[in-house]
């Protein structure tokens, strides 16, 4: 993340590099950030290539006065944050925009857990991002591509059981209960605290695998509250059981990562991921069963995003091209003639970590001219 503004409202641009970190690309313009360096910016967790930022969509307006409210818009890329990848969020056709890291209401990471693929946040609707108080709990079973809202108002949020249950507490004022929903928040249950407190955090272990929760408030009298919440017997003590021979038998269904705008699997790195994620329906804990979600993956065809520059060589709109001041090394024995060509580096090399294989192949030798090297 690199500031492009003045200290007293800054705003930043996204860069990421080839995979050695010897050539950077820009990615995302206007990114929100605050003084004390903090970036509205997230990376899905456990999924390879999802990523959630929050931009300035007057950011030009704000370079040229300090003092203008940031008009904020939260955008998400599935194509590993590659600029005109990056999209708004989707709820019943409109727009939603989620408070991030710069204003964050809880401990741990803002949107995602170890629970494969769902992704949480509080926002609202429409072109900016309103005020906190203003927003409603949204979550997303896939991985941020489509949203819901499965609670009026804010409220923190915490997942336990690797998915199992979802715990969460009005976060706007007093309340005396805490909800929890074990079907992906489709349907809530409420438990009384017995006291009336203003939430302060609610936490649980960092793996996400646990049914039990720490909540901290202090009532109106300013007094202090701690509360131990466990959800052991919600699932009676029944633990999911995985078959992959026999998914309709299996508490666990195999869920992919990220999907095209046909609804079919989509390739990311050479390789379609997959996860065996417990069934939203499912009356048991994911538990300690659960406890590092292993990633599953399915080979694709190689296709031109699995290529990127070589030495030698920066990108130019869509196409490798050679480096200003750059030569290119000729074999022996070729370029007798200044007019001669040779057979030289295409200018791509396959992303290291790739997995595809077949298909298209970008790093085949091609002719190139005797005075673009050197003997």
């Amino acid at each position: 993340m690199l500031t492009t503004s003045s200290f007293s409202a800054p705003i930043g641009e996204l860069f990421t590099s080839n995979s050695n970190g010897t050539y950077f690309t820009r990615d995302l313009n206007n990114t929100n950030r605050i003084p004390k360096g903090l970036v509205d910016f997230e990376q899905i967790e456990g999924i390879d290539g999802i990523m959630m930022a929050n931009i300035v969509a007057n950011a030009e307006e704000v370079k040229g006065n300090g003092r203008k409210e940031k008009k904020l818009q939260t955008k998400i890329s599935f194509d590993d944050g590659k600029m005109g990848t990056w999209k708004p969020l989707q709820t019943d056709g409109k727009e939603l925009h989620l408070h991030s890291i710069t204003e964050l209401a809880n401990g741990g990471r803002v949107y995602s857990s170890r629970a494969p693929g769902l992704v949480m946040g509080v926002g609202n609707t429409g072109d900016y991002l309103d005020e906190y108080t203003n927003g409603d709990l949204y979550i997303s079973e896939d991985a941020g591509l489509t949203w819901t809202k499965t609670r009026t108002e804010a409220h923190k949020y915490e997942f336990g059981g690797a998915g199992s249950i979802i715990v969460a507490v009005f976060d706007e004022g007093f309340t005396n209960k805490v909800s929890y929903s074990k079907d992906h928040g489709k349907n809530w249950e409420d438990v009384d605290l017995d006291v009336e407190i203003r939430a302060r955090l609610l936490t649980t272990t960092p793996d996400s695998t646990s049914l039990k929760f720490l909540l901290v408030g202090n009532s109106k009298d300013k007094k202090a509250h701690i509360f131990c919440l466990e959800f052991d017997n919600v699932f009676d003590g029944k633990k999911c059981k995985l078959d992959k021979d026999n998914e309709s038998k299996s508490d666990y269904a195999k869920w992919y990562a990220r999907y095209d705008d046909d609804g079919k699997p989509d390739c990311l790195m050479g390789r379609k991921q997959y996860f065996w994620r417990r069934k939203k329906d499912a009356d048991c804990s994911a538990g300690e069963l659960y406890k590092e979600p292993v990633a599953e993956s399915e080979v694709c065809d190689c296709q031109a995003q699995d290529f990127e520059c070589d030495f030698n060589f920066v990108r130019d709109n869509n196409d490798c091209v050679l480096a200003p001041g750059a030569k290119l090394p000729i074999p022996p024995n070729e370029c007798k003639q200044p007019t001669d060509e040779y057979m030289g580096p295409s200018g791509y090399r396959k992303i290291p970590g790739n997995s595809c294989s077949n298909g298209v192949n970008k790093e085949e030798p091609i002719r190139r001219k005797c005075d673009e090297g050197k003997s």
